[in-house]
């Protein structure tokens, strides 16, 4: 084992500037004791399994600063930040930290990739790095922090708690299976699977560059825009994806987008500019809500038929509802609404109209194929003419 035991070791590069190199094939440890350590390695390393890096005690921080390689191995940080108290490691600098083979970031405490402020640190990926640290905070600062220019194309498999920090470039995949979270600005270059949790505590952009988010967890957004640059993406639901903010807030969604899941939104206005599956006016798939004075649009598009589809709105939340004439095998939950042309139901659909709530159609209204309506109390529906078969 290196055992770092002095509060001011540090490992320094030699006087006439020659950077030096420490290789790890064992145990690097920052130890417990009654003295606060702090040491840095001011020399490019390079860690290979079964390499450890472990930080003990409270308020022990490792920095690296130099850049160097993780062919494997492990990064432990030992002690939960509790009142920033904890164990830490830091991976800092300008110079590139390469990982290869799979590197596992393990414990409560913190590890940090990536500068805090300022430029980024470069961070080429062409393994797994694999996160495993069990506790965090939704608003940040605890965590496995990642701020860096990714690069590289490996694998990001987070199975603890992952905290993407502002103005990050991601350029791997990042598959998550336990909590995520996003803060800030970002670009995105490389796939992202969550079948967990991903979650925006604040309202910022997130710019596509190539990516795709599949999401088949909860995605929990505040008045986030997704945007298109570069290469552009896409989104696809098929979790839960929710917006929630204060009232008046809106969200643009730029990239393609498809909702096979639930998407719902609080008091946000949600402007969804391509939404891949409204095809000839028909949407097809998909439960979408609007609560709270929350909207869904999109924006000079035509919607003519929601098909097999699940709505819970009126004609303010949805206001191309407005222009339907066909609901096809599908739930509608409504408010008060007004539909502009004639409007049938058919095949398996259903049509609730909410208490106090007042359903008007411009034209005639049919309900056929086994098709149901039903009138909750103190609501109406009416229409130039009522057809039942």
């Amino acid at each position: 084992d290196l055992l770092l035991r002095s509060p001011s070791a540090s490992l320094l590069p030699a006087v006439d500037g020659t950077p030096g190199l420490l290789i790890n094939e064992g145990v690097i440890r920052v130890p417990d004791t009654e003295f606060d350590f702090n040491p840095q390695v001011q020399i490019p390393i390079e860690q290979s399994t079964p390499g450890r890096i472990v930080v003990d005690g409270q308020e022990n921080t490792l920095r690296f600063i130099r850049g160097g390689s993780f062919d494997g191995g492990t990064i432990e940080s030992t002690v939960q930040d509790l009142n920033g108290d904890g164990s830490r490691v830091e991976l800092l600098g300008l110079e590139t930290y390469n990982f290869a083979g799979t590197t596992t970031t393990i414990g409560p405490g913190i590890v940090r990739m990536g500068n805090a402020f300022g430029s980024l640190t470069p961070i080429s990926l062409t393994g797994t790095l694999r996160n495993q640290i069990e506790t965090g905070s939704l608003q940040g600062g605890e965590g496995l922090l990642l701020r860096g220019d990714v690069s590289g194309g490996g694998l990001i498999e987070n199975q603890g708690f992952l905290v993407l920090e502002p103005n990050l470039r991601l350029g791997a995949r990042l598959v998550n299976t336990d909590q995520v979270v996003v803060l800030g600005q970002q670009i995105w270059k490389d796939d992202i699977i969550n079948q967990a949790n991903t979650n925006h505590p604040n309202a910022s952009a997130v710019e596509f560059d190539g990516a795709t988010f599949n999401n088949v967890g909860d995605h929990d957004l505040q008045s986030n825009d997704l945007l298109e640059s570069g290469a552009g993406g896409a989104y696809a639901n098929n979790g839960v994806m929710t917006f929630e903010d204060v009232p008046g807030s809106v969200s643009t969604v730029d990239v393609d987008f498809v909702n096979f899941g639930v998407l719902q939104t609080v008091r946000v206005e949600v402007r969804i500019n391509a939404p891949t599956q409204l095809v000839n006016g028909t949407l097809t798939g998909g439960v979408w809500r609007a609560f709270e004075g929350g909207k869904i649009v999109f924006p000079g598009l035509t919607l003519d038929v929601i098909d097999n589809a699940e709505i819970d709105v009126d004609d303010d939340s949805f206001p191309n509802i407005q222009e339907v004439k066909e609901i096809r095998d599908s739930g509608a939950r409504l408010d008060n609404t007004r539909f502009l042309d004639d409007l049938a139901l058919t095949g398996a659909s259903s049509l609730d109209v909410n208490p106090d709530a007042l359903v008007e159609v411009e034209g005639s209204f049919s309900s056929m194929d086994g098709s149901t309506t039903s009138l909750a109390p103190n609501s109406a529906l009416e229409a130039d003419e009522v057809n039942i078969g």
